[in-house]
């Protein structure tokens, strides 16, 4: 009979992660997390194997809870009568009420990890792709400019405040959001002059 598992992989991504938040993602170690953890490092190999898989783990439930917390935005647009396109005003209200902390860290995990796996890469180009999709629609035409403008809007914010570059009071986040917004239904003719 084996020994009892003391500890479970959510534990060891718990540990890693705090890890990232106090040293950064660079100085993630499979030791660090276990001193984190208070585990041998074995137990976390045993559940890893090596650092980039101990990553890749980390990437991938980042991007679940994003997509849980994602859906649970679009339908809260949904239940509202006033919402003419739930997909773009959930979307838009995700990137509103984003966390700041945590996910600093969860950027500096995924970079990492883009940088050393092509199917994380190809992962956040797919969760990108979704949003573009609700923005754009389907096909290489765009629709309207107000929508492509309301999408890079809320992808360039995003990745400022991501990496830290930029940091908003909430009354600027409030009407940011809210500009974002009034974008994905300006009409075409409105850029005419620009």
């Amino acid at each position: 009979m084996g020994r009892k598992r003391i500890i479970g992989c959510d534990a060891v991504l718990d540990a890693a992660e705090r890890v990232i938040q106090r040293e950064g993602a660079v100085n993630l170690t499979i030791s660090a997390v276990a001193e984190e953890a208070g585990v041998s490092k074995a137990t976390v190999l045993y559940d890893f194997k090596t650092k980039h898989a101990l990553i890749g783990a980390l990437v991938t439930r980042q991007m679940q809870a994003d997509d849980q917390r994602l859906q649970d935005c679009i339908a809260v647009a949904a239940d509202a009568p006033e919402v003419a396109n739930p997909e773009l005003a959930g979307r838009i209200r995700f990137a509103a009420t984003m966390p700041d902390t945590q996910d600093r860290a969860s950027v500096m995990t995924v970079c990492l990890a883009m940088a050393a796996d092509d199917s994380v890469r190809m992962r956040i180009r797919d969760f990108v792709g979704k949003d573009q999709k609700a923005f754009l629609g389907e096909g290489d035409a765009v629709s309207g400019l107000g929508p492509l403008m309301a999408f890079l809007a809320l992808q360039g914010y995003l990745s400022l405040t991501c990496f830290d570059f930029c940091t908003f009071s909430p009354d600027i986040r409030e009407q940011i959001f809210s500009g974002i917004g009034k974008l994905t239904r300006m009409p075409n003719t409105l850029f005419d002059d620009l």
